[in-house]
């Protein structure tokens, strides 16, 4: 939060400021899918999904219904769990056949957002959303908004990665290891699984939340299955497994995205090459390179004799 400040305070471009808040929100998402991803290990290609629901949440609350940004965020929050919940029907399917589950789940909703006019408009999307988060306590400047995003990912951050380390977290890990082995010693896999899903679903959803009053406005387009597959690749590059790891991975694919927008025909082509590249060089991300240095530094470049 001082480096927040710090930010907040010496940087004026708007520009810049506008694209950490973005670059924040994907932190969010990230994190999320990493506790179902890479903490529990199940492949899922419909967090975007989760991400739509909240943003329409949150947007028809404010304009709609004149509701304060808090109660749009906590109703994100709460629609994001029970898509997550209805889409975890599918928690007993394994392996890749849940990643085509959950798959067809983000493209069901994405449609629902473009055809549900009457409550969604379609392509024309929701305007004109305010930053009232209370009464007269309204947040309109991009650093205050920056300021505001930096203490969700820090809240955030701190919830998940204390999570992964408890016993809850570990047995995640254990049915991501092997789910036999997990389910011999005691540990409900399909109870553990569902509340991963629901923990990123709701994680998704106040990323939703802040991504629609970012921009003041929720459109379908950003919600489509491609955007999961994105997500998937920040984790991948950041270090399937490591909160630290889905933090860095989100914040310099968001950056670098906007770097060669005017690529952007390309940009499947380069997703496709990170993917490669972090596969075959750096299998465990960027939290992997970050070791690999702290050994370099340790050992003086020598390899430990055992």
């Amino acid at each position: 939060m001082i480096a927040a400040v710090l930010v907040a305070t010496l940087v004026q471009s708007r520009f810049i400021i506008s694209l950490l808040n973005y670059s924040l929100v994907y932190v969010i998402l990230a994190l999320g899918l990493q506790l179902i991803v890479g903490v529990t290990g199940q492949l899922s290609l419909g967090h975007a999904a989760f991400y739509g629901i909240g943003a329409y949440a949150s947007a028809i609350a404010t304009t709609r219904f004149g509701m304060p940004w808090v109660v749009g965020i906590l109703l994100a929050m709460a629609f994001a769990t029970l898509g997550s919940l209805l889409m975890s029907l599918t928690v007993r399917t394994r392996g890749i056949y849940f990643a085509v589950a959950t798959l067809a789940f983000g493209i069901i909703i994405h449609l629902v957002f473009v055809n549900w006019v009457p409550v969604t408009r379609g392509t024309m999307g929701i305007l004109g959303l305010e930053r009232r988060l209370w009464g007269q306590w309204r947040i309109d400047s991009p650093q205050g908004y920056f300021l505001f995003l930096a203490f969700v990912v820090c809240a955030v951050y701190v919830f998940l990665a204390r999570l992964t380390d408890s016993r809850f977290g570990r047995a995640l890990k254990a049915i991501r290891e092997n789910e036999l082995a997990a389910q011999s010693i005691g540990i409900d896999v399909t109870r553990y699984k569902i509340k991963s899903i629901l923990i990123g679903g709701a994680t998704a959803g106040l990323a939703g939340s802040m991504m629609a009053h970012l921009t003041r406005m929720v459109t379908p387009e950003p919600f489509g299955w491609w955007k999961s597959i994105v997500l998937l690749i920040m984790i991948v590059a950041g270090g399937l497994g490591s909160m630290p790891g889905a933090a860095v991975g989100a914040f310099v694919l968001t950056l670098l995205s906007e770097y060669f927008r005017g690529y952007a025909e390309y940009s499947m082509l380069a997703y496709g090459l990170i993917i490669v590249f972090f596969m075959i060089y750096l299998p465990e991300g960027l939290a992997g390179l970050w070791h690999i240095i702290i050994q370099k530094v340790r050992w003086g470049g020598r390899r430990a004799v055992w």
